[in-house]
């Protein structure tokens, strides 16, 4: 009963508050130019990485920031020998910083990219977690997990003819659009950071 008491008497007014509160560092070394490194995909889709990366620089750049071009990004990596992500990721972030001089490092890891076939529907379920480096602190000054989910159903039909072909549609996934998903699940990511320098409204959705 105290308890109760204690909550009604503080009330349910919602509190706002800024991206600058959530994430101090970031606006202490607000970057303006990113470097996106190829994603580390633990996951058993192999063209996973490939659907994140062609999908990626859009949301960044319309969030206000100038990132490097992936595909240049990409030709230095295997001009050097370089074409695994894991190998990528252990370059030290000062080497990284005196090659491209980027302001910050994006660091993408697919976590989950799984499937789900059923008789009526399937469902492709997306996860990745993305973690902004400062390239002179090093510190990591943004993060956040993403998630996104795609279904492909039946169409209406009925009957045991109707599901035999909903099986078959659903085992060969032609109706799922991956880079589609990866590019909603990227978005919905990159509307949780702090607006760029280059941003048209560089203060909205300040405040979440």
């Amino acid at each position: 009963i105290v308890i109760s008491v204690i909550f009604s008497g503080c009330g349910a007014k919602p509190v706002q508050v800024s991206k600058q509160e959530i994430y101090p560092k970031f606006y202490k070394q607000h970057p303006t130019s990113i470097l996106v490194l190829p994603a580390r995909n633990s996951t058993t889709a192999a063209d996973a990485a490939d659907h994140f990366r062609a999908t990626i620089t859009q949301p960044l750049t319309e969030r206000g920031y100038y990132v490097f071009p992936v595909h240049l990004v990409d030709s230095f990596f295997k001009s050097e020998n370089l074409p695994d992500a894991e190998l990528i990721r252990n370059i030290p972030i000062k080497k990284l910083k005196e090659i491209f001089n980027a302001d910050a490092i994006l660091y993408v890891d697919i976590f989950n990219w799984d499937t789900d076939y059923a008789v009526i529907q399937s469902s492709v379920d997306v996860g990745m977690e993305f973690t902004l480096v400062n390239t002179n602190s090093e510190e990591i000054i943004w993060q956040t997990n993403a998630f996104g989910k795609s279904f492909v159903g039946s169409g209406g039909n009925n009957g045991i003819l109707g599901l035999i072909v909903d099986m078959i549609a659903v085992a060969i996934n032609s109706s799922v659009d991956y880079t589609e998903l990866a590019d909603v699940t990227n978005k919905g990511a990159v509307f949780n950071m702090p607006n760029g320098k280059y941003r048209l409204n560089k203060f909205q959705n300040d405040y979440d």
